[in-house]
């Protein structure tokens, strides 16, 4: 488009007018390069403008939603759930606390510095295991004294043994001598009454009879005195042995062993601390080393109010429901109601067993314990039914009727409820099971309002 000057162009002007006029017009070009920079940065701006546009749009969209959210009524939701109908009628609700009914603070049996402890909170322990052991050096060495000391009455006995028996075979020597000079005095004598031997033939047959007898009594006296010397070295014996089997007792009294099996909930002492029996324990002393509890001696000690205690019997069903297992019940039975009342809080404590234990049931844990009446009807009736809360049934327009969620949305649903089963109440029609009703902040809500959830106080 910018050629060479058509001819006629330049005819009013001279030669040197021409000349200038031809550079200006060989100036005349286009930058492209600055119209696509220019270009490009307006490109820019849009996808800028366009994002940010976005960015505030979805941030408004989420403001006005929270706003909303935050505007919407609060409720409390439970779920419709599917029993047996041989669950029986519930008569009574209960709080309580597990418990263990085999529960041990052990302690050692002697007072001594703790130097090994093999256990720890949560381990398992078995009958008769070592699970801590006190320092024992002393008690070892008094051991090997009465085992030493032992050992040298047993050889002194040994020796006054031998004596005995050498004073025996010496007493027989000695009875065999004394027979024969008694025999010898009785010829002396013959024969001295028949004038054959002499006087001093009989006096010395004599003698040696009256010596011969003085040496049996001599080695009878030897013997009494070995028998003794034997049985005073039996009786240091006894005592020595008694000794070592105390210095035994008191080294297995330093270990410490767990009396069951069971499980460790505590842990009371450390390694170098001094222990003691519970009853000796002093300011700077433990009572005990580890707590030990039976898990399956787990139960539920529940407070019953004194006016509903006469609803309560050994035996009763019930349904336990802890708060560490959601909505999981487990079954139950009524062991044992305890003979006396807390005056403070007008209650009598229930013990309740787990007819299962689960192993995640676990010492101090909260409970609630539902005492279930079971009739003759309920047990021969196999079938299902669904129950609510009793505080999920509302009155509407003459209607018995509950909310059931969906989303963040109610939805006004008649119901015919049945049997009152204590804190629930059954639902012949109406409801399925597994629905979802509002059981708190549902009264002043119409069919189809939108609702949120009330989360922790």
């Amino acid at each position: 488009m910018f050629g060479s000057p058509s001819p006629g162009l330049y005819d009013d002007y001279s030669m040197e007018q021409r000349e200038n006029i031809k550079p200006d017009l060989s100036a005349l070009r286009i930058n492209r390069d600055d119209d696509h920079e220019s270009g490009g940065r307006r490109g820019l701006r849009v996808v800028l403008l366009g994002t940010l546009l976005i960015v505030i749009a979805g941030g408004a969209l989420v403001g006005y939603r929270m706003w909303g959210s935050a505007t919407m009524p609060e409720v409390e939701v439970a779920r419709a759930a599917i029993e047996s109908s041989n669950a029986g009628v519930e008569i009574l609700t209960a709080s309580g606390y597990v418990v263990a009914d085999r529960k041990a603070a052990v302690s050692p049996k002697i007072s001594g510095r703790l130097e090994y402890l093999g256990v720890d909170t949560g381990s398992r322990v078995h009958t008769g295991q070592i699970i801590a052991r006190l320092e024992h050096h002393d008690l070892d060495a008094q051991l090997e004294d009465a085992r030493g000391n032992l050992a040298n009455l047993q050889a002194a006995g040994a020796q006054a043994e031998a004596e005995l028996a050498q004073a025996r075979a010496t007493l027989a020597q000695a009875q065999a001598n004394q027979h024969k000079s008694s025999l010898e005095l009785a010829r002396q004598t013959r024969l001295f009454e028949n004038g054959i031997t002499s006087k001093a033939d009989l006096d010395n047959a004599t003698a040696q009879a009256r010596v011969d007898e003085q040496q049996v009594k001599a080695m009878e006296a030897s013997i009494r005195a070995a028998q003794s010397k034997i049985d005073s070295m039996t009786a240091q014996v006894r005592s020595s042995r008694s000794r070592i089997q105390w210095g035994e007792a008191q080294i297995e009294y330093s270990n410490i062993r767990s009396p069951f099996e069971g499980l460790v909930i505590s842990k009371d002492a450390e390694v170098g601390e001094t222990v003691a029996p519970a009853i000796y324990g002093g300011a700077n002393t433990r009572g005990s080393v580890v707590t030990i509890v039976d898990p399956n001696s787990l139960e539920v000690e529940a407070d019953i109010n004194e006016s509903s205690i006469g609803k309560i019997t050994p035996g009763l069903q019930a349904e336990i429901t802890l708060d560490a297992l959601g909505n999981v019940k487990l079954p139950g039975e009524t062991r044992k109601i305890i003979p006396t009342a807390d005056r403070q809080k007008a209650t009598v404590k229930v013990k309740v067993s787990f007819k299962e234990i689960d192993a995640r049931i676990l010492p101090d844990m909260s409970a609630k314990v539902t005492f279930v009446q079971k009739t003759e009807s309920a047990t021969n009736d196999q079938s299902s039914r669904v129950t609510v809360p009793k505080s999920a049934i509302v009155q509407r327009d003459g209607k018995t009727v509950v909310l059931v969620l969906t989303s963040d949305r109610v939805k006004q649903q008649a119901v015919t409820v049945g049997n009152d089963l204590g804190d629930r109440v059954e639902v012949k029609q109406g409801l399925a099971g597994g629905e979802t009703v509002v059981v708190r902040g549902g009264e002043n809500l119409a069919d189809g309002a939108r609702v949120r959830l009330k989360t922790g106080s």
